[in-house]
């Protein structure tokens, strides 16, 4: 039986094939299409809820049918900020691409984790039991033992949100750790931290790992505790905890990190009562890496893959010729107590994948390419084998290379190993080992809302929304009416959309392409080379278009770089900068641009390219994040990490600052130059008074980074739209109804717009930025790898940074994100200096690369 849960829009093809506009005003939901559907909501800032809607046309109210708000004023200003509604959400998928599945103890549920949110399915029909909105991009979900609670743990942002399934309550616990797990009894919150400590000179010290307790009730820290721990010069990635499992009685919990390493700790005290370490998986002749079953009850399983030499002797030693082999090792631990149980050293060539392990018989499944291996723990000998299907197969064969992601596995309880939730790539499907069939499947709508733009159509507000399948949707805010599909515009995901002022013109760009279309053609008019890592910024209401453009050889090597100035409506190009650049702002009016390249933000002046001047900001040991020109451009914002500059252009004085919560990724000033919008990596957002200087309000308006935000240009509107793939219109009670109005005239400015006495030489083209010989010294406090998921953060940027300086000019736009551009960076500059070519940046590679 195939049951589709969640199905994909009839409307828009399943990928390729020629772009093709669809009217879909008069379209309608079927009863199936239960979670595929742009969302309407309505509801203050503070508790956002998606809501069923209906694409049928409603009529459009006229603007004397709606009356002034009590405010008086439809506008967004600093006297009704504290009004704003969240009056729009379209968010397609629930969950978004699935990152973990747990079984509920009883076996009678199974949780599905994805950025968006969880879904919680039924143990037999995989049918949709609930839904749970997430408040960041989580990393593990789980139950507690007695199944009345469902834990999330977000492993960036170190929060873990917890909801009370019998009344659908949920809290949330900061500080926690990349790991969590609840007592059998749900009274306790056991998280662990692992930091790598450092000598003076950067070598790396000491490896702490923090284990702390939480009061699940109150959210309160009652215990916490540090282990310290070394590890050899030959491991060359960071051992994570990787597993953490409480004893049935709940008096103590044992941790496992990645090298295969378990320690036990006593919850009365916190104390840690012992370790036992893996010899085989930290030395040159013998290393490996683990990974561990999450199943709860009397046993855990960890499975570590193992290189050694054989026999154990290096190169140089008389007469020994060492090989070298392979092995995998699968320990069966107690949970009442520090012991393995058993271990299985297996020798034969087949490659295993995944390992689970059936509590209800110390059972242990092994997951191969094309079967399944049964192993008794006890006999210490396999059973049985069982191949998968075609299906399954494919999954995990697809699985194979550095970067992809692989299928995600759980056993079912109580059906001695037989029953098992596989998920890949939006399906879920219950596998039954014993008759080898497929029991049921869901299939999930993982598209998502990845970049989105406001405009005007028939003088009504407009949504431009570009979704991760490739295609673009014009939608109507007040109705939640889709007016219009383009199938397949791009092949992946949508990266950026522009809507012009005219409400014909449309800009998107993905695949290696920009195009440009008229809504009522079926084809684009104009199509530009576009690399989805480079910037790119319109304003439609200059009629001007900046975006980067990047010239690669086939070793992905950066060859060229120049910021191409375009026009919006015909896309003909403008002048052209020939240098790379990773922040941008255009001014309202279309004559001032300013840039941001390693740090340094530049004004000029956009019609001759003429350079104006540069900033001095706070060195602060932040780095530039985002930057925006008020309207006249009177006033340039700085974002830098989690603070909010805002400063006079023509004296450099600032003139407020904001601290945010977390890192900031978009900012604008609305048309008036009055409000300042910023949006951080926690998917809060924050309206800044810009004329009396002061923070108005902040709220949780995604659980994700925010990556587009905008004014409409009335001023009634805000936009926001978020890594959770959705977006989100905010504005006062009806405001999205009303027909558009005029563009807003400045109101506020900081002073004047930029002067141009001061003399300067004009130059066409930036001045280039010398590396610096002896950089200043970047404090190096972990290791940098490429990884799933990718690691982030200001190392990461620093890094990109001096590569670039350095000439390694492949990966492109430093972006903060580790990812396979900067792996071949990496790996380049460690071949040109003769270092270890591993792609892992420790403290040696760091070092050099700024001791250089």
């Amino acid at each position: 039986m195939v049951l589709i849960l969640l199905l994909l829009s009839t409307l828009l093809s399943a990928c390729g094939g020629s772009p093709k506009i669809i009217n879909e005003a008069s379209s309608q939901p079927t009863a199936n299409q239960i979670e595929s559907q742009a969302q309407p909501s309505s509801s203050q800032p503070t508790n956002t809820q998606p809501s069923t809607t209906t694409r049928t046309p409603s009529p459009m109210p006229s603007a004397t049918a709606i009356p002034l708000p009590p405010s008086g004023d439809w506008a967004i200003t600093a006297d009704t900020a504290s009004l704003i509604e969240n009056l729009y959400e379209m968010k397609l998928s629930k969950v978004g691409d699935v990152v973990d599945i747990a079984w509920s103890p009883d076996g009678k549920n199974l949780a599905v984790l994805g950025p968006a949110g969880i879904l919680m399915l039924d143990g037999e029909t995989l049918e949709i039991n609930g839904e749970f909105q997430v408040s960041g991009r989580n990393s593990y979900v789980s139950f507690s033992a007695n199944n009345q609670l469902l834990v999330a743990t977000n492993a960036i942002t170190y929060q873990t949100q917890i909801w009370n399934l019998a009344d659908g309550s949920s809290k949330m616990i900061s500080n926690t750790g990349h790991l969590s797990a609840i007592s059998p009894d749900g009274k306790i919150l056991a998280a662990v931290e692992d930091i790598q400590q450092y000598s003076a000179d950067g070598y790396p010290g000491p490896i702490q790992v923090f284990l702390r307790l939480f009061d699940v009730q109150s959210g309160k820290m009652i215990r916490d505790s540090v282990s310290s721990y070394t590890i050899s010069d030959w491991v060359s990635f960071f051992p994570d905890t990787i597993g953490l499992y409480f004893s049935p009685d709940g008096k103590t919990v044992q941790t496992v990190n990645a090298l295969g390493d378990v320690r036990s700790w006593n919850i009365n005290s916190g104390q840690l009562i012992n370790t036992s370490v893996n010899p085989y998986t930290r030395e040159r002749l013998s290393s490996g890496f683990c990974q561990a079953d999450h199943t709860t009850g009397n046993s855990f399983a960890v499975m570590c893959e193992i290189a050694y030499m054989d026999p154990p002797c290096i190169e140089n030693t008389p007469g020994c010729e060492p090989t070298a082999k392979g092995r995998y090792e699968v320990g069966l631990w107690d949970a009442n107590r520090l012991q393995r149980k058993r271990n299985l050293v297996i020798k034969d060539e087949t490659a295993y994948l995944d390992v689970a392990l059936v509590p209800e018989n110390d059972v242990i499944i092994l997951f191969t390419l094309e079967s399944l291996e049964y192993w008794n723990a006890t006999a210490g000998k396999m059973d049985k084998s069982v191949p998968t299907n075609q299906t399954i197969s494919n999954w995990f064969k697809s699985s194979m290379c550095s970067t992809c992601r692989k299928p995600i596995t759980a056993v079912k309880p109580g059906t001695n190993g037989e029953v098992i939730a596989i998920s890949h790539e939006g399906k879920v499907i219950l596998w039954n080992s014993a008759d080898q069939t497929e029991m049921t499947r869901a299939i999930l709508d993982l598209r998502q809302v990845t970049s989105a733009s406001m405009g005007t159509l028939n003088n009504q507000p407009v949504l431009a929304v570009g979704l991760s399948d490739g295609s673009v949707m014009m939608v109507n805010p007040a109705s939640g009416d889709i007016l219009q599909t383009i199938e397949a515009a791009h092949e992946g995901k949508v990266g950026n959309v522009a809507l012009g002022a005219d409400g014909n013109t449309l800009i998107t760009t993905g695949a290696g392409s920009a195009k440009w279309w008229r809504l009522d053609s079926v084809e684009p008019f104009h199509v530009e080379a576009f690399d989805h890592r480079s910037d790119f910024l319109a304003n439609p209401f200059a009629g001007v278009l900046a975006m980067s453009q990047e010239t690669f050889d086939q070793k992905n090597t950066l060859l060229d770089s120049r910021l191409m100035l375009v026009d919006f409506y015909t896309g003909k190009s403008r002048p052209i900068m020939d240098s790379w650049i990773a922040h941008l702002s255009i001014s309202l009016d279309g004559n001032w641009l300013a840039t941001e390249r390693l740090d340094k933000v530049s004004l000029w002046n956009f019609n001759t390219l003429e350079w104006i001047r540069d900033f001095e900001l706070p060195a602060n040991n932040t780095y530039i994040t985002a930057i925006a020109l008020n309207p006249d451009s009177s006033a340039l914002a700085v974002a830098q990490t989690n603070t909010i500059s805002v400063m006079d252009v023509n004296t450099n004085t600032i003139i407020t600052q904001v601290t945010a919560e977390a890192t900031i990724n978009q900012i604008a000033f609305d048309p008036s130059g009055c409000l300042l919008a910023a949006g951080d990596n926690n998917g809060n957002l924050y309206l800044i008074d810009a004329k009396n200087r002061k923070l108005l309000s902040n709220w949780a308006a995604h659980a994700g980074r925010i990556n587009n935000l905008s004014f409409s240009q009335d001023g009634r509107l805000l936009m926001s739209q978020a890594e959770d793939g959705s977006v989100r219109l905010w504005g006062q009670a009806g405001a999205s109804a009303l027909p558009t109005g005029e563009l807003l005239s400045l109101a506020c400015k900081a002073s004047s717009p930029p002067l141009t006495s001061t003399p300067v030489t004009p130059t066409a083209t930036p001045t280039p930025v010398t590396p610096t010989p002896t950089p200043t010294q970047v404090a190096y406090y972990r290791p940098l790898a490429l990884s799933d998921p990718m690691l982030t953060g200001n190392d990461v940027l620093q890094l990109q940074k001096r590569l670039v300086q350095l000439g390694y000019t492949q990966i492109g736009i430093p972006d903060g994100i580790f990812g396979p551009k900067t792996d071949q960076a990496v790996r380049q500059y460690q071949q040109d200096n003769g270092l270890v070519i591993d792609g892992i940046v420790g403290p040696l590679t760091w070092k050099q690369l700024f001791g250089e």
